[in-house]
């Protein structure tokens, strides 16, 4: 139990500065190894949701700037990329779906 613990604080500290680096997809795999017996499961709790919200944000942002150019093979690589990460996101979903409809439109 307290081994588990020691490394739950470790990955929530690791998570911390993952978060700040902007290294958000690393940040949300190690929020998610803070145990539920942590003191702090909440702060990593947060921290997943904060790490989500960057990372879709940054990755819809890259999609976005592919797609204004035309380039929609790169947007539709980079959104497949992300759902292996948020498997069920609902923008990043949607998102994708425009990508496909674009490039085959422009076929």
């Amino acid at each position: 139990m307290i081994n588990n613990l020691y490394v739950s604080r470790i990955a929530l500290l690791l998570a911390e500065a993952l978060l700040e680096d902007g290294y958000y997809e690393e940040a949300i795999i190690q929020y998610r190894l803070v145990t539920l017996d942590d003191p702090n499961y909440g702060m990593a709790i947060e921290g997943v949701s904060n790490a989500v919200n960057a990372f879709r944000a940054g990755t819809l942002e890259s999609a976005q700037s592919y797609s204004n150019n035309n380039d929609y093979e790169s947007a539709i690589r980079i959104l497949n990329d992300a759902l292996l990460v948020l498997q069920s996101d609902a923008e990043i979903s949607q998102e994708l779906i425009l990508n496909i409809a674009s490039l085959e439109a422009s076929r």
